[in-house]
């Protein structure tokens, strides 16, 4: 009998759903004790069809629920599960051999919670990779948050938290963190969990709209969380970022017209004063000054994109990033 559902929830996933198959196919634990469940949100490439072809190698079962969120897809997988041992998994994730054996060894040692670990990035990865994501596979121990890529919990604790919130269409993970930590459910991290995202951005045009998309129900998720505006730090330098543009703007305009310079400079050095902060900050944390320099446009185009968010101005969603030649990093 299954021990731990795998819930993977896919949409166009025709380049990395093989490799994240593959891995689980390899995993140390056998294969009668986790089932796969893949969730398809209308894929209109190959998805179905190589997902297909591994029901002779996995436990695995395909269901299709087309136009819904993310969220809608997890829950769906959750609530077909058999498996007490809920992992769910994103389609561009690869997982190491011992990932499964490892999670049922946490559950035993922890005695329940949401755990996991922040993504490995994939090797070859260039600058914006390394410099934004390189350190999120390190942490250790009680975390506010697990990305839902690679998100591990019990039925128990998970029907308690009140699953995913179907009516968000991204930042929905971070809420679902929010809401289980205040029902007393611990959130744990552990480097021995992660996974490789080969979804990693690359790019500073695929980070920005990475980071857009992302933002577009970040306050939302914020308003309904627990513990609403507390733990939205993302929230408030995106109403930072915001501020800032709009005072640039402003002075640019009085400038133009003769006068109000100085609210263009204020404007300014409000815009950039965040990002040299925060990047320095980070550098700080990661024991590596050199990262203020490829941080500080990386936090500048995160804090632009929130920002534009808050204005309703749109973006369709972003396309896959190209996967690097090695997925193992």
């Amino acid at each position: 009998m299954a021990v731990i559902s795998i819930i993977i929830p896919a949409l166009n996933e025709e380049r990395a759903l093989p490799a994240c198959l593959d891995a689980l196919v390899a995993q140390t634990l056998p294969v009668n004790q986790f089932e796969v469940i893949v969730v398809d949100n209308g894929s209109v490439d190959r998805t179905l069809r190589i997902a297909r072809s591994f029901e002779s190698l996995l436990p695995m079962r395909i269901v299709e629920k087309d136009g819904c969120s993310i969220a809608a897809l997890r829950n769906l997988g959750a609530k077909l599960a058999r498996a007490n041992l809920l992992a769910f998994l994103d389609a561009d994730c690869i997982a190491k051999p011992n990932w499964l054996s490892f999670a049922l060894h946490i559950l035993e040692e922890r005695k329940g919670g949401v755990f996991g670990a922040g993504y490995q990035i994939p090797e070859n990865s260039a600058w914006v990779a390394r410099a934004w994501y390189g350190s999120e596979n390190k942490k250790s121990g009680r975390v506010s948050y697990i990305s839902g890529g690679n998100l591990i919990v019990s039925r128990e604790e998970f029907l308690a938290a009140g699953g995913f919130d179907e009516n968000l269409e991204t930042s929905e993970d971070w809420e679902f963190c929010r809401r289980a930590a205040s029902r007393a459910i611990p959130i744990h991290a552990d480097p021995n969990l992660a996974v490789v995202h080969l979804g990693t951005p690359q790019t500073l045009r695929e980070f920005y709209r990475k980071q857009y998309w992302h933002g577009t129900h970040a306050l939302k998720a914020v308003i309904r969380s627990a513990n609403g505006f507390r733990g939205g730090r993302a929230a408030w330098f995106a109403v930072w970022t915001l501020l800032s543009m709009c005072g640039f703007l402003l002075g640019l305009t009085a400038t133009a017209l003769g006068g109000g310079v100085w609210l263009m400079v204020a404007g300014t050095a409000s815009l950039l004063a965040a990002p040299i902060v925060l990047s320095g900050r980070t550098a700080l944390a990661r024991s590596n000054f050199f990262l203020v320099f490829p941080l500080m446009p990386l936090y500048l185009a995160y804090g632009t994109a929130r920002a534009l968010c808050l204005t309703g101005f749109s973006l369709p969603r972003p396309t896959k990033p190209v996967v690097p030649d090695s997925p193992i990093g």
